[in-house]
């Protein structure tokens, strides 16, 4: 089992953050048609561009 653990600001924070960083993109033409997730638009690493943000994967075994 994998498990991965997000470290940021608050979620009140980050939540606008996040949409400011991914408008920012879609105006400089980082679009496709139809609906997208953030990370499907942007890729898996969208969430660690915003500020004080990162993500650590943790590996368990079921025992």
């Amino acid at each position: 089992i994998v498990r991965s653990v997000l470290d940021t600001v608050n979620g009140y924070s980050f939540t606008p953050m996040a949409a400011a960083e991914a408008a920012r993109r879609v105006l400089a033409g980082e679009v496709r048609p139809g609906f997208q997730t953030p990370m499907g638009l942007f890729g898996t690493g969208f969430a660690e561009t915003i500020a004080d943000t990162r993500i650590t994967d943790i590996q368990t075994s079921q025992g």
